[in-house]
């Protein structure tokens, strides 16, 4: 057994890391899956380090350390099915804990674990584990239903007043408004990602707007030819009840080109939006879990 810990990864450590990734994943159980999230062949991350375990020469384990903020470290990782339970994932996690002290004093770490798996359920008994919370990613069905780009609002029944929603676009000269209506959104600063989303090409950050009233946002990533990411979606507090989430999301997805397909990410715990997204025709392609003390 060969094990380390690494700031950087080559191409060939790339390659092997996505083969024993694809292996893992033909064996589990749908919808559950594990994020791989591998760097550029020689890029060093600040917030980023990997464990490789081999035997025999084999990637026997893979082991990723996330921790953005110095706060909250996601750790993530898997074994080769026929060399599993031989220590490779345990001779690579501890001084993974170890360098994450040194680097980020004592964050808090959540364990990113395959759910339905037997050899994950046993480390997560192990290690006293409990669920946290799991994330989807959803994809529309594009079956060619029609959207509108309007919504009835107002109380009572009948002669309610309708409520057109637009969308403006936002660029960098008004990332005071994203960042404010992210925090109303959201309820959290949201400097990072607003930044990160803006000095992307490919993505794009739209208001959505209100019979012309700033009520909402979401950003829009393009990746590939026809992949579309659809992320930071969410209607200001004291909008919602309105149906304007419905209706923005169906002007998204009717200005999404037809031969694209249409991506997001929900929590779990967000029963509203995740409901809204599968009265929307939304599936989930992929479910991840969350695991902590």
């Amino acid at each position: 057994m060969s094990s380390k810990l690494y700031d950087t990864l080559t191409a060939g450590q790339c390659r092997q890391a996505e083969a024993l990734y694809h292996l893992v994943m033909q064996k589990a159980a749908p919808p559950w899956g594990l994020c791989l999230a591998l760097p550029e062949p020689g890029e060093r991350l600040s917030d980023s380090f990997y464990g490789l375990s081999f035997s025999e020469g084999r990637l026997a384990s893979f082991l990723s350390v996330f921790c953005p903020d110095g706060k909250v470290a996601e750790i993530s990782g898997f074994t080769h099915p026929s060399l599993r339970r031989r220590g490779h994932f345990s001779a690579l996690l501890g001084p993974a804990l170890k360098r994450l002290k040194s680097l980020f004093g004592s964050p808090e770490v959540v364990y990113q674990c395959l759910t339905r798996d037997p050899d994950a359920e046993a480390f997560i008994k192990a290690k006293g584990l409990s669920f946290l919370r799991g994330e989807c990613l959803m994809e529309a069905e594009r079956t060619g239903a029609s959207h509108g780009a309007e919504t009835k609002t107002g109380p009572g029944a009948g002669g309610l007043a309708k409520t057109a929603v637009s969308f403006r676009a936002a660029g960098s000269a008004e990332r005071p408004l994203l960042l404010s209506l992210h925090k109303k959104a959201f309820g959290e600063s949201p400097e990072g990602f607003i930044d990160t989303v803006l000095s992307d090409q490919d993505s794009l950050s739209r208001v959505i707007l209100a019979d012309g009233e700033p009520a909402g946002l979401f950003h829009l990533t393009k990746s590939g030819g026809a992949l579309f990411y659809l992320c930071g979606f969410g209607i200001l507090p004291g909008f919602r009840g309105r149906g304007l989430a419905k209706a923005a999301l169906s002007r998204i997805l009717a200005d999404c080109p037809a031969e694209g397909r249409l991506f997001l990410q929900v929590s779990t715990e967000n029963a509203p939006a995740f409901s809204l997204y599968q009265s929307m025709g939304f599936l989930t392609v992929n479910r991840q879990d969350y695991y902590g003390l």
